[in-house]
């Protein structure tokens, strides 16, 4: 997918309207012994630059950089950060030179499942900084293998088209490719998938909803969600 114009036309509102939920949901998970060490950031993918700004609001960095391959999304980020409170660039990961002095924490919100080089992009990370923040979809579960094996839907090809995802994981897989490439996992937390567009694909959420009462990790397993980590290098 063409990240710079196709995306965007796809994805007309920037997903702003995500934003306040996807920070929360991100700081959520760092233990406050924690928070007032990362005082170096860097956002990859940051997109419209929102989430990168509620972020900094609640840690306070010294230094914040939002990084992303698409000058239309940095634009919009540039024009929210009224006080230009972040750096903004536009690059790719791949070709990000090792900073003098390594970042703190590296967050990587809806990041990974797009690169077609995931484990490279994992390795890559160790060069930049200590810690990771990454929210992933698991999109590899129970409904979305039954759907695509009846034929009945393709979730997959679905999530590809609409958004360029090129992996979809499940838990076992992600833990393996962090732990095998360098990262300690120090904290992790399931989320559940968000209301859907489809009547009938929500109809299926909300009634599988109730078994996230008793464990979040069954519910992901079954319907699909998402999973926050916080990676340590090792």
């Amino acid at each position: 997918m063409d990240y710079k114009k196709e995306y965007i036309l796809k994805n007309p509102t920037l997903h702003l309207e995500h934003s306040k939920t996807k920070a929360k949901e991100l700081l959520s998970i760092i233990p406050m012994n924690l928070k007032t060490k990362f005082k170096r950031i860097l956002d990859i993918g940051c997109g419209a630059g929102l989430v990168t700004l509620l972020i900094a609001k609640e840690l306070k960095p010294t230094y914040i950089e939002g990084l992303d391959i698409s000058p239309a999304m940095i634009r919009k980020a540039r024009e929210l950060d009224k006080k230009k409170i972040v750096k903004w660039r536009i690059g790719n990961i791949f070709n990000y030179k090792t900073p003098a002095k390594l970042f703190d924490l590296i967050i990587c919100a809806d990041i990974i499942e797009h690169l077609e080089k995931d484990i490279e992009f994992v390795q890559k990370l160790r060069s930049i900084g200590n810690y990771i923040l990454i929210k992933v979809p698991l999109e590899d579960s129970l409904i979305n293998r039954l759907l695509k094996i009846t034929e009945l839907f393709d979730p997959w090809k679905d999530t590809e088209i609409r958004y360029g995802h090129l992996h979809h994981y499940n838990e076992k897989q992600l833990d393996e490719i962090f732990e095998k490439n360098g990262w300690k996992i120090i904290k992790s937390k399931f989320i559940a998938m968000p209301k859907r567009s489809s009547k009938k694909f929500e109809l299926v959420r909300l009634a599988h909803l109730p078994i996230g009462l008793i464990s979040k990790r069954q519910m992901v397993k079954i319907v699909g969600g998402f999973k926050l980590y916080l990676l340590k290098k090792n």
